[in-house]
């Protein structure tokens, strides 16, 4: 079991793999893009997802199921929810990462900014990868869908890890376990 707590390190075999055949990733975390220390907007991500070998399986592909949510309340006010059905975790050199589908948005921006169209048909793929830099900092890489325009591409395709410094952000409280 690893666990990203502020001196740990995700274990992780060297070569490309899933999670394990089954594998849990759980946790909360504050996320700030700026450092170590949060300013005063509030960004936290919740994880519950799970991953189990796919019986008859020669290559180790895995189905994945749970939730993600992420959220970003504005110190003036309002609040950026997006809910996220996961559909793969894997892992890939010392980085874990899962994938989903956008289920729900819900953007109320502060007053004084535009109010985004709501869609409800909106669905996009999008990517969280989970590690530790290389100066021992946690980290957590979000492939963010562009809410603005429909019809933009998915952020991330299924099992894809997002690379470093994809928008990148900084695990400043909480953390995520992970069993393999």
């Amino acid at each position: 079991m690893a666990v990203l707590t502020a001196a740990a390190v995700f274990a992780a075999p060297a070569a490309s793999a899933a999670a394990g055949p089954n594998a849990d990733l759980r946790g909360w975390a504050r996320l700030d893009t700026t450092g170590p220390v949060p300013k005063d907007d509030r960004l936290t991500l919740l994880v519950d997802a799970h991953s189990r070998h796919r019986p008859g399986s020669t290559t180790g592909s895995t189905e994945a199921r749970g939730h993600a949510t992420i959220r970003h309340e504005f110190p003036e006010g309002g609040v950026v929810n997006a809910e996220i059905d996961v559909d793969c975790l894997i892992t890939r050199g010392s980085t874990t990462a899962l994938t989903g589908t956008v289920s729900s948005l819900t953007i109320t921006m502060p007053p004084g900014r535009p109010q985004p169209t709501q869609r409800d048909s909106w669905h996009p793929e999008t990517a969280f990868s989970f590690y530790t830099d290389d100066s021992g900092h946690r980290r957590v890489g979000w492939r963010i869908p562009r809410y603005d325009d429909p019809t933009a591409p998915p952020a991330a395709a299924r099992c894809e890890v997002p690379v470093r410094g994809d928008a990148d952000f900084y695990l400043v409280e909480g953390g995520f376990t992970r069993r393999r």
